[in-house]
């Protein structure tokens, strides 16, 4: 049924912006995850896989991407879920074909950050 994918990419669009609101909001009082470098002279070690994440997601390698995010991954530092929060954000810009291409389709995406909010604990917040 075309519009019932309609309706569940939608719905996928959705649920994805609301989570990455959800943690812009109560996590880091912003409207919008902005990863941000704020010293390029003096890049902490979040900055380096922004950088590297950013690389993979470029050249169509997203799992990977993905990969890296968790293998680096310190839930002590809330640096990583601001990073993770804007990679996902960027993704769920990219367009179904583009997804599906690097195999990683929208609601993996969606799955992905709801792994990412249990991590962080704040698992209860999203069912």
């Amino acid at each position: 049924g075309g519009a019932a994918m309609i309706y569940q990419k939608d719905w996928l669009l959705r649920q994805i912006e609301m989570f990455v609101q959800f943690i812009a909001r109560l996590i880091f009082h912003k409207d919008t995850v902005n990863y941000e470098i704020p010293d390029e002279t003096n890049l902490r070690q979040t900055d380096l896989l922004y950088n590297e994440i950013r690389q993979l997601v470029a050249s169509g390698k997203i799992c990977e991407a993905e990969d890296l995010l968790y293998a680096r991954m310190d839930t002590g530092d809330l640096t990583y879920l601001e990073l993770a929060a804007d990679f996902y954000q960027a993704l769920n810009g990219l367009e179904d074909a583009e997804l599906e291409r690097c195999n990683f389709p929208r609601v993996e995406i969606h799955d992905g950050l709801k792994t990412l909010l249990a991590l962080y604990g704040f698992q209860n917040f999203i069912e």
